[in-house]
């Protein structure tokens, strides 16, 4: 049963939010919907992914790849830990900019997700395509959407 719960809840979940999202988004003008039900089929579509994939995975191995089946523990530092710096993002977003929190966060989140140490060309290259592709959806989304990110004290 806990491997089930572990495997298909999160995805099930992510597809009922899409549904949700999707459906909610009726209350909006026709232009106003597209972001939310754009973001809503990702969402489904990545989940029905994950939801193949973990199907595969208990198929070809008997077994799921998470540490609590692997045999391994994992404690609740990491998860809470990634919980804080999210807390920390968004009510840093508004104080310091959309720029430099969200690299602040993306370069903590990195740090705490990864399980293996990195080889310094390895975070050089993650950092470089993080960075940039934060500078990219924030010129994006002012310049080309029209969306305003929040401005703080730095940018």
């Amino acid at each position: 049963m806990t491997l089930l719960l572990s495997n298909f809840a999160p995805p099930l979940c992510f597809i009922a939010l899409s549904v949700f999202v999707w459906t909610d988004a009726d209350r909006y003008t026709a232009l106003g919907s597209v972001f939310p039900r754009t973001m809503a089929a990702a969402m489904a579509i990545c989940s029905v992914l994950i939801l193949i994939r973990s199907a595969a995975v208990l198929r070809a191995n008997g077994r799921t790849s998470s540490p609590a089946e692997r045999g391994g523990t994992e404690s609740l530092g990491r998860p809470l830990s990634l919980l804080v710096v999210f807390g920390l993002w968004l009510f840093a977003m508004n104080t310091i900019g959309f720029i430099v929190s969200s690299a602040v966060a993306f370069v903590a989140l990195t740090l705490i997700a990864e399980r293996e140490t990195f080889a310094p060309k390895r975070l050089l290259l993650i950092m470089v395509v993080g960075i940039g592709g934060i500078v990219g959806v924030a010129a994006l989304m002012s310049d080309v959407l029209m969306v305003p990110l929040p401005r703080g004290i730095l940018f």
